[in-house]
């Protein structure tokens, strides 16, 4: 069997475990197994192996990935792929957000590599010159995150908002997928001979928004686990977020003891969760994709419930853009099972 791959123009996440130096001081080694094993095998089944259906044709979510004690690495899949690439960052957001869940924060980066990447899975092998620059990167972030480098930022922007994201009436959201953000970046500068200051500096930065499902006692529990420095800047990112515009969908009578739905959008699909009336998740983040890629998010989705399928359903209207013109699409999907309107626009 040929363990060596060969891959070009792929996306490579790289994820660090925050705080792993100080769990080994206060937990046990058994102790630390056991929750990261929990969470290792959660996020395995939920998306390390995942495929998912989509134009008739299944999606892998990773092409190679590799965890190596409290790192890990992902290769996305073919990046001229919207869903593919949306897929792969989505599954990222989902890793950190899980981490969240079981007590691990992680700091990281995605990056576009042009290059070859050499990949052994028999070896532990990953030959990637982007793989470097993303090992360098995180380690200079300074508080929970996953950032994307500059030299993926076109592709995995118009991937989830299309073009209109580099519109300057542009409005970015709490729901938004991808949040721009001034990053605390580590940053040293030479007072004298082999002596340096650290700057309070900052850099505006592409992040992944994976705190938007999370319930507040986790983010509070989070923020105990912190260092001192690192949690002064994640409890500032959260105060930004809470300043950015809140669509919470308030549902019919009829979804009780669901009360809200909070929704997070693309090009390529939805992620929902319920709320109870206290703002509590009563059900897990369920991942609703569209039939194809349109041109840009839907600006309002609908949900109610079909009494004949006896199931909830989502309707919204989108433009899409392909090889036969533009228009508008009215969509309802219920739990990827679609039918399809269309009415011509300008």
């Amino acid at each position: 069997m040929k363990e060596k791959k060969v891959y070009k123009n792929r996306l490579v996440c790289f994820l660090d475990v925050l705080g792993y130096s100080q769990k080994i001081k206060d937990k046990s080694p058994e102790e630390i197994y056991n929750e990261y094993s929990t969470f290792i095998d959660k996020a395995k089944k939920n998306s390390f192996y995942g495929k998912t259906h989509h134009q008739k044709k299944d999606k892998k979510t990773f092409e190679e990935y590799m965890i190596m004690s409290d790192s890990m690495l992902f290769i996305s899949s073919d990046t001229q792929d919207t869903f593919s690439v949306n897929n792969f960052v989505g599954a990222i957001q989902y890793i950190l957000e899980l981490g969240l869940e079981h007590e691990f924060t992680f700091r990281g980066a995605i990056g576009l590599d042009t290059d070859e990447i050499i990949f052994d899975s028999s070896r532990n092998i990953i030959i990637s010159k982007e793989f470097n620059e993303l090992t360098k990167l995180e380690t200079k972030i300074e508080m929970p995150t996953c950032v994307i480098r500059k030299n993926a930022e076109n592709l995995i922007l118009k991937s989830f908002y299309g073009k209109d994201i580099l519109a300057k009436d542009f409005m970015i959201q709490s729901n938004s997928s991808l949040i721009k953000y001034n990053m605390p970046i580590k940053k040293y500068s030479l007072i004298e001979k082999d002596m340096f200051k650290k700057e309070n500096y900052k850099e505006e930065m592409w992040c992944l928004n994976y705190t938007f499902f999370s319930s507040d006692d986790i983010l509070e529990n989070i923020k105990s686990y912190l260092i001192d420095e690192k949690k002064i800047y994640f409890i500032e990112y959260l105060e930004y977020l809470k300043t950015l515009q809140c669509n919470i969908q308030k549902l019919p009578i009829n979804f009780f003891p669901k009360y809200f739905a909070k929704i997070m959008i693309s090009n390529t699909g939805m992620k929902v969760a319920y709320l109870d009336i206290s703002m509590k998740k009563t059900l897990l983040i369920e991942n609703i994709n569209y039939p194809y890629t349109i041109s840009s998010p839907p600006g309002n989705v609908k949900i109610g419930f079909d009494r004949d399928k006896q199931q909830i359903e989502y309707k919204f209207s989108a433009r899409y853009e392909d090889a036969s013109g533009s228009g508008t699409i009215d969509i309802t999907t219920w739990n990827n099972q679609e039918k399809l309107n269309y009415s011509n626009a300008p």
